[in-house]
């Protein structure tokens, strides 16, 4: 089984291209006709929540060239539910 077939969202019709941001609205208006995050919360009902933080990101600015670093600690959701787990 490959990653992609395990994603619990419906096919969008186009690729993830660089001038995203352009095709945004477009894209947007059209999500929202077909009722994509609704669709996508209907998938989702009963399954396991997947959590994702990064402690840490860490990248060259594009404009400036110089290395950036963002830190941020856990939030209280995300202990809480590790406390629970452990």
């Amino acid at each position: 089984m490959e990653i992609k077939d395990t994603l619990l969202f419906p096919k969008t019709g186009f690729e993830m291209r660089g001038n995203l941001t352009q095709k945004e609205p477009v894209m947007i208006k059209k999500w929202q006709d077909q009722e994509l995050y609704q669709k996508m919360n209907e998938n989702r009902e009963g399954c396991e929540e997947y959590l994702l933080h990064a402690y840490q990101l860490t990248f060259t600015h594009p404009r400036s060239g110089k290395t950036v670093t963002f830190k941020t600690p856990l939030p209280d959701y995300f202990q809480e539910i590790l406390d629970k787990l452990n």
